[in-house]
């Protein structure tokens, strides 16, 4: 519900001498303010991410978290015993069609590229 209405608007503060840590709990307490007709009670704090777990975990500092597609490392060392560090792997829940389907289409995709273009 939070991540719905906070895609609705944008709010510009001017705010001295601050931290992050401060704007964030301004904006939760006026968002719980603003929105007191709600029949799900808006809890605060909200869920905080570090912008190095964003990035770690989603490859974004935006990531979308209706679906939790976590990136993993993976040693190919550990793996296969291969020393080829050009290979990538990407692991997809059999339950999420869409984004199984988009992968196959891409990598259709790049078949017919390399052909093309004779690799």
């Amino acid at each position: 519900f939070v991540s719905l209405i906070v895609s609705l608007f944008q709010l510009d503060l001017e705010m001295s001498f601050t931290t992050p840590d401060a704007v964030m709990s301004l904006i939760e307490q006026l968002i719980q303010f603003c929105w007191p007709f709600t029949e799900e009670n808006i809890c605060i704090p909200f869920q905080r991410m570090s912008y190095s777990d964003a990035i770690q975990h989603y490859g974004t500092d935006k990531p979308d978290l209706r679906s939790d597609l976590r990136l993993k490392s993976i040693d190919l060392n550990q793996i296969n015993g291969s020393s080829d560090k050009s290979c990538l792997t990407l692991v997809v829940s059999q339950q999420n069609s869409e984004v199984n389907q988009k992968l196959h289409n891409f990598m259709n995709s790049m078949e017919v590229t390399k052909r093309v273009m004779n690799f």
